[in-house]
């Protein structure tokens, strides 16, 4: 199958791509390289811009551009619904045209989005949302609240062919939709882990990557 992966927060589409690959799919991965991380990417998505005005507008219309661009995929699969603008953007056409000039599309319910933020939110004993808010976004304001997005995130889910949750926190938010997938876990490259024996088979050591500090 010829499949293209949407957007990358965490390596996660990069490590599903060489699965798919090794598979014998064609893949191609697009994303901005998700900050200072620098992620492999095979197609460059434009990075949103906080600065001007101007400068928003160049990012929308470059966005746009390469959306329209595409076609021809047997499987498209957004890494969330906040790769796509909210504001000012056709998000819902682009969306519409994907599945026109392509075929099937899926959602990663992966990361921050709208579900994540209500309903697992008040079902979930422990998440870091309010610290979140606090120390990482300090605005009351959360983007994922806000009524343009929420509206974008619900046509997205009930538009996709399917909602891939990655792990159960995720599957909680999108449990009411009758295309929710079982929970696919996080695919990881085992070729570049190896097992190590600790010395101090007793103690236990545990690895905190990097990360926002609310977070």
């Amino acid at each position: 199958m010829k499949i293209l992966l949407l957007g990358e927060f965490s390596s996660l589409h990069n490590n599903l791509k060489k699965g798919l690959v090794k598979q014998g799919h064609s893949v191609t991965l697009a994303s901005a390289g998700d900050g200072w991380k620098m992620i492999d990417y095979d197609l460059k998505l434009p990075s949103a811009s906080s600065g001007t005005i101007l400068s928003k507008i160049f990012y929308r219309v470059r966005l746009f551009k390469l959306f329209f661009s595409i076609k021809d995929f047997d499987v498209i699969q957004f890494i969330g619904p906040g790769i796509v603008p909210t504001k000012f953007f056709p998000s819902k056409w682009i969306v519409k045209r994907l599945r026109k000039k392509n075929h099937k599309i899926f959602l990663l319910a992966a990361g921050s989005d709208y579900y994540y933020w209500t309903v697992s939110r008040n079902q979930l004993q422990y998440g870091p949302f309010d610290d979140n808010i606090k120390y990482d976004l300090k605005e009351s304001k959360v983007r994922f609240l806000q009524d343009d997005f929420r509206k974008f995130n619900t046509f997205l889910a009930n538009f996709v062919d399917g909602i891939i949750p990655i792990v159960y926190e995720y599957e909680l938010g999108y449990k009411e939709f009758p295309n929710l997938t079982k929970v696919i876990p996080i695919p990881v490259d085992l070729d570049n882990i190896k097992m190590k024996t600790q010395a101090n088979s007793k103690k236990l050591l545990i690895f905190h990557g990097l990360s926002r500090y609310g977070f």
